[in-house]
């Protein structure tokens, strides 16, 4: 996925069946499919807690720490 664009499409290839396509393949096709949107989503699980641990680092590390907010209970 492209930061710029914003499009999470681009994460992928197209290698792997889409929902509307799933009826449509064999069984095998379908544990492969499922394996497949498997490892995607850990892909993407993966990347999502860096940027999370990035921003933990940098609210850890800021000397502004104390006015910053990273979610609603920071903020009360």
């Amino acid at each position: 996925m492209s930061v710029t664009d914003g499009i999470i499409e681009h994460m992928f290839d197209g290698s792997l069946p889409e929902p509307d396509e799933l009826t449509h393949v064999s069984d095998a096709e379908l544990a492969t499919a499922v394996a497949g949107w498997a490892a995607a989503s850990a892909a993407a699980d993966a990347r999502k807690l860096a940027a999370i641990a990035e921003l933990a680092r940098r609210a850890c590390t800021d000397e502004r720490r104390e006015r910053q907010a990273i979610d609603g209970t920071a903020i009360a």
